[in-house]
């Protein structure tokens, strides 16, 4: 229950605390980060957290490490206590409710034709009430379906707006790479991505190429821009000369996860050549021949 979650505990109230541990609610659910309350706790651990709405159950999802000071703006809330088989049981209970909501929420944006998809609701312990997720294009007057919605379930009720990255990550489906998308598998923040990072990878400049079903740039081209960093730059630069065994060629093309280097000969030749030292570094034009020719052709080999 992540909206609700994330309006929880006065901060003054979770200050003094030493560590906070990662937090997730349902599956491909957002992981957020709580106090531990002093508890030692262990992963998948079934945990009761305090929030602003009341008390939701989760399961640990990170281990607990110490506070800094740029975690005060971070945590979510407080762990009160371990989960008790009857907060398991009511947690199920509460789960049955869940999937009625969710039906009557269903028929009643229907009958009031809402731009709105719902995605989930989730119940406080107590089943007093109700956070249901929902994304649209638009803003939505939903004030009327609340009183409507709440009459019917018998409990107060929270509507929560999300964004088409949240949805995606709800649906948890497949990526282009036939996996789960990572943001429902492993990510726990769902940080911006920027098409210096596609450039980097040197990936063709056509959004609809590497976006993913959100339609935003797929997460992947974030986390692994760190490691595409660190292989650039041990590699020649776009346009750079290097010294051959065949003589100058200039840099046509690279490819990071290769380590090769696609280099032209003043006569036209193109040259496939891989790095000759032994730390996988190359000698930048100096004359000593630091790449090895790996193949030689009339075509560029990347084309």
């Amino acid at each position: 229950m992540e909206s609700a979650v994330a309006r929880s505990v006065p901060r003054a109230e979770i200050t003094t605390m030493s560590s906070i541990v990662g937090i997730k609610f349902r599956a491909g659910g957002k992981i957020l980060e709580f106090d531990t309350g002093g508890l030692d706790l262990k992963l998948r651990q079934a945990v009761v957290v305090e929030t602003q709405h009341g008390q939701i159950v989760g399961a640990v999802a990170i281990h607990p490490r110490e506070r800094t000071p740029e975690d005060q703006h971070s945590v979510s809330g407080v762990v009160k206590r371990f989960a008790t088989p009857e907060d398991m049981r009511r947690k199920r209970d509460n789960e049955g409710r869940e999937e009625e909501a969710l039906q009557v929420c269903r028929e009643r944006v229907s009958a009031r034709h809402l731009p709105m998809k719902l995605i989930s609701a989730d119940f406080t312990l107590d089943g007093s009430l109700v956070t249901i997720d929902f994304a649209s294009e638009t803003r939505v007057d939903f004030r009327d379906l609340v009183r409507d919605v709440a009459s019917a379930i018998h409990a107060r009720v929270i509507f929560h707006q999300v964004g088409v990255r949240d949805h995606a990550r709800a649906l948890g489906t497949l990526g282009h790479c036939g996996q789960q998308l990572c943001c429902a598998r492993f990510l726990s923040t769902l940080d911006p991505v920027s098409m210096k990072m596609a450039k980097d990878q040197s990936l063709s400049i056509n959004p609809s190429k590497f976006s993913g079903v959100c339609g935003k740039l797929m997460c992947c081209l974030r986390f692994e821009h760190e490691t595409y960093q660190e292989i650039l730059a041990e590699m020649p630069h776009m346009g750079e000369v290097l010294e051959t065994e065949r003589g100058q060629a200039k840099v046509t093309d690279i490819n990071p996860m290769t380590g090769a280097v696609i280099a032209r000969l003043q006569d036209g030749t193109f040259l496939e050549l891989t790095t000759g030292r032994d730390d996988g570094r190359a000698d930048q034009g100096d004359g000593s021949g630091g790449y090895r020719l790996r193949c030689q052709t009339e075509q560029a080999p990347f084309e």
